[in-house]
């Protein structure tokens, strides 16, 4: 069996809602409905299946208004089956269609390997996908996905914000596919990911909180403050480079010199700014290899988290505009990402724990956009593909055998301050710019259109391009053929 490793309110009781076949499709197309929640308000309001049921271990009244498992050895990961309080629900809607599911954990801390509690899709025990909250191998706490289909059991796991103790969880369907986010509010969650499992179909859903197979953890209260099931929000289209045919207010700006300039460098054979380079290495930066240019051969380091072993991170003064708020511009002109983690972009920076950053790269099969927003040491990365056909491989091989006339993308960047409000824009020619859909989604599973990062004091700005931790890509240049800062009027009332 393979075993697979990869780092990476309360409103009335609802009954379920079985949609007839053929309305599940149209369902996802309307605001999400609420189709099953539990408020655990003294007692168990659905119909809940508890697969090896031990009374000991949970309570109504412990914590009350929530739902209270307390954690004790026991795994359903591969041969495992020892497992207790699994609390589980029919799936309300038919066999295939999209819905998702959110909780709230309170009062939970995991302390050591395999204290756990989250959500699951479940089959048997075989089959199943599941989100939670965890201590897996030690130290830090992680956020885990699981999945397991006849018995191959495959896991992901992502580092969670240190000192957490509520957290939203939730995970979203659509067909095999199921999107997994963490919120710390409530309001704003942040996916980690999108993952197949099966061909769609889901039995049941539900929750847990457990150990581990012969954990020595303690056990633990894992407190569920609700469980909830919507209906999918509408399908948000793929992002594309290619600049659309037809150009409204709704959808771009055409830049035409509105907004003083504040500060601007051309990269003319000299920096025209005062630059400050953060970890330099003039090995892999030059004014002269493409002139009119500065181009940053990206290398193997991070500045996420514990980790800044970063090189050449370009910064300047963050220059005083009109209320604060301003847009910063750049256009790559020759990168052609080959492999994960090859990026190049824009960031505010105020320090290596508490910065936003704004990002085209991925590899030559999955070109992606993505933001990183880090505060206080916590981070959050939200990519999203870019929409882009790859070319089949036998033509490939038949026009460019060796890869070497790999076209590079040439693309303009732009984040949009307003307050602690930033927004995000790419153009195919500098003229047209469309905004990026943030991937962050409601609490109802809808997406937002905006970042809301920190106090809206930004100290610098500037640019980057490097690998990532613990890379295998290769190095390769990215081309900046600007850098500019201008002041944003103060919007209409």
């Amino acid at each position: 069996m393979k075993h697979v490793f990869a780092l990476f309110v309360v409103i009335g009781l609802v009954t379920w809602k079985v949609l007839p076949e053929g309305k599940a499709e149209a369902a996802q197309e309307q605001e999400p409905k609420v189709l099953a929640f539990d408020s655990f308000d003294g007692k168990l309001g659905l119909d809940w299946k508890i697969l090896h049921p031990d009374p000991s271990h949970y309570s109504l009244s412990k914590n009350q208004g929530m739902l209270t498992i307390t954690t004790q050895e026991g795994a359903f990961a591969r041969s495992s089956a020892n497992y207790k309080n699994l609390f589980l629900v029919d799936c309300p809607a038919v066999a295939k269609a999209d819905f998702q599911i959110t909780t709230r954990v309170s009062s939970f801390r995991p302390e050591a390997s395999w204290n756990q509690a989250g959500l699951i899709f479940y089959n048997d025990d075989d089959n199943y996908l599941k989100w939670d909250y965890e201590i897996s191998t030690g130290s830090p706490a992680v956020f885990t996905l699981g999945r397991e289909t006849a018995g191959d059991f495959v896991t992901a796991y992502f580092e969670a914000p240190p000192g957490l103790k509520d957290v939203w969880l939730k995970v979203l369907k659509r067909g095999n596919r199921y999107a997994v986010a963490i919120s710390s509010d409530g309001k704003l969650f942040f996916p980690y990911g999108a993952f197949t499992w099966g061909d769609g179909s889901a039995s049941r859903v539900g929750f847990f909180a457990k150990n581990g197979p012969g954990s020595q953890a303690p056990e633990l209260d894992a407190s569920f403050d609700f469980f909830e099931v919507r209906s999918a929000p509408k399908q948000v289209e793929a992002e594309s480079l290619k600049t659309p045919v037809e150009v409204g207010r709704g959808n771009a700006d055409v830049t035409g010199g509105v907004g003083q300039v504040l500060a601007f460098d051309g990269f003319d054979g000299e920096l025209g700014l005062d630059w400050e380079i953060r970890r330099p290495d003039p090995s892999h930066y030059s004014l002269s290899r493409n002139p009119g240019t500065l181009t940053i051969t990206t290398q193997e380091g991070a500045f996420v988290l514990s980790r800044k072993d970063y090189k050449n991170l370009f910064l300047i003064d963050c220059p005083p505009g009109v209320g604060g708020d301003f847009e910063i511009t750049t256009c790559i002109t020759s990168f052609a990402p080959v492999a994960d983690w090859n990026q190049g972009g824009l960031i505010c920076y105020n320090d290596d724990d508490n910065y936003l950053k704004f990002i085209f790269g991925g590899s030559d099969e999955r070109r992606l956009f993505a933001i990183g927003l880090e505060t206080g040491g916590s981070f959050a990365g939200v990519p999203f593909p870019v929409d882009e056909k790859p070319k089949k491989t036998w033509v490939r091989l038949l026009t460019d055998p060796l890869g070497v006339n790999k076209k590079p993308r040439k693309v303009w960047l732009r984040i949009t301050k307003r307050g602690d409000r930033y927004t995000f824009a790419t153009s195919v020619d500098g003229k047209v710019f469309v905004p990026r859909t943030c991937p962050l989604w409601d609490d109802s599973g809808r997406p937002q259109d905006e970042f809301i990062w920190g106090s809206g004091a930004v100290k610098r700005i500037g640019l980057f391009a490097k690998n990532g931790p613990s890379s295998t890509a290769p190095e390769i240049d990215a081309t900046f053929d600007f850098f500019e800062v201008r002041a944003l009027p103060p919007k209409p009332r």
